[in-house]
């Protein structure tokens, strides 16, 4: 069953690499591409280590990493209801419910990484 998350784990690992490749091109180096890029980089850490089972840096890090993804995932989903009100079309629709999805399937791996793997942080403490 954890095919589906090492294919989500390589999904996140070619758009940050996308990102990556894309940033001297776009907004010359600003601050926020560079926090959004670290983030999207620590993001792959847990992804990683709840795809293939192996405990890395310590469950607070973990928990660390969830919780600015949450944050981040929240103001984003907000940001589009928000969008959503104001423009009301299908199309916009279409969008909040496709980064619904994509959040969660970021998301759930990073929270089971944290809160829910406790067997592998116990062998690695």
């Amino acid at each position: 069953g954890m095919g589906i998350l090492k294919d989500i784990f390589w999904a996140c690992v070619l758009l940050f690499v996308a990102q990556l490749a894309a940033t001297p091109f776009g907004s010359a180096g600003t601050l926020w591409e560079a926090v959004r890029l670290i983030a999207s980089g620590l993001s792959l850490i847990p992804l990683y280590g709840y795809a293939y089972q192996l405990a890395i840096g310590n469950k607070a890090i973990a928990f660390l990493i969830f919780a600015y993804n949450a944050i981040f995932l929240t103001a984003a989903m907000l940001f589009a209801v928000h969008v959503l009100i104001t423009e009301g079309t299908l199309f916009i629709l279409f969008l909040v419910f496709l980064l619904l999805a994509v959040s969660f399937a970021f998301l759930y791996p990073q929270y089971k990484y944290a809160f829910d793997s406790d067997d592998l942080w116990g062998a690695s403490a």
